[in-house]
């Protein structure tokens, strides 16, 4: 039981100090000042911090010269400013390398810069299209895509985004029937330089975006967590 006293005691102790200088909360306030009517031993410890009270506001306020100020504000300001992120150099590279990769695969697939051949039938039942390419000039075409039951339609449209080259191809349509039989076949021909401005417009919009990704990794800044004098 005297021990739970004095710890009761000790804990108004405690709160002296703000009760000198009326800094407590209403309620705190009101737990000292029972504590002292009751307890004798409170009054002589308050006492003893009034005394300190009235030694401290005796001496008189200095302030620092200006100079003192000056250096003082000159290392708080250096100490928090914000510094650089720490997140490693590679981080940032290949990060920005792999989005520069996604968002080009993304474009080509969504935009399509490319060859583009668009071609109407008026023959119903067509079985099959078969596309082929060659340098223009050249008789050696090659098989460049295949499309068996397509839908029924009057116009169609096919896309060529293999990367430029620098050379000018010829495209051959071939229709099929049903039965194989070539129905029939348009002969196209495109410049060297016709997909030229898509890709490139693709390629350096995935280039920029991944440029600018790496440069605001590098270069984000990281505030202070707190503000100090160091």
């Amino acid at each position: 039981m005297r021990d739970r006293f004095r710890s009761s005691i000790k804990k108004l102790e405690a709160y002296l100090p703000w009760y000198v200088n009326q800094t407590l909360t209403a309620a705190a306030s009101q737990k000292v000042t029972q504590g002292l009517q009751e307890n004798p031993e409170l009054n002589h410890s308050l006492q003893e911090w009034e005394t300190v009270q009235r030694l401290v506001k005796k001496q008189p306020l200095l302030q620092p010269s200006p100079a003192v100020q000056e250096r003082l504000m000159t290392r708080a300001r250096a100490c928090n400013l914000p510094q650089r992120n720490t997140i490693p150099l590679w981080f940032g590279r290949v990060w920005g390398m792999t989005l520069a990769i996604t968002v080009l695969l993304f474009l080509w697939m969504i935009l399509q810069p490319g060859v583009q051949l668009q071609w109407s039938v008026n023959q119903a039942q067509i079985a099959a299209f078969n596309i082929y390419r060659a340098p223009t000039g050249s008789a050696d075409f090659a098989l460049l895509y295949a499309s068996t039951d397509p839908p029924q339609a009057r116009e169609y449209r096919f896309v060529d985004t293999a990367p430029w080259n620098g050379r000018a191809h010829s495209y051959r349509i071939v229709a099929l029937g049903a039965e194989g039989q070539r129905l029939f076949s348009n002969e196209v021909m495109t410049g060297a330089h016709t997909a030229l401005p898509g890709q490139l417009a693709v390629i350096l919009t995935s280039i920029i975006i991944g440029y600018g990704a790496v440069t605001l990794i590098e270069n984000w800044p990281t505030p202070p967590r707190r503000y100090r004098i160091c």
